[in-house]
């Protein structure tokens, strides 16, 4: 598995919406910050399975 590539899709997701939220944009609701970060997770979670 590409841990540094699993790694750089959860820290560039985190940072982004870390980013956003900071400068006062605001999602339109809060599931949108949560369902993105849910798809940064999914994405990492199925590259390390297809790996086993």
């Amino acid at each position: 598995m590409d841990y540094k590539k699993a790694y750089f899709i959860l820290f560039n997701t985190i940072t982004d919406v870390i980013e956003i939220l900071e400068n006062g944009i605001i999602f339109p609701n809060t599931n949108d910050a949560i369902n993105k970060l849910k798809s940064a997770q999914q994405t990492t979670k199925e590259m390390y399975i297809e790996n086993l």
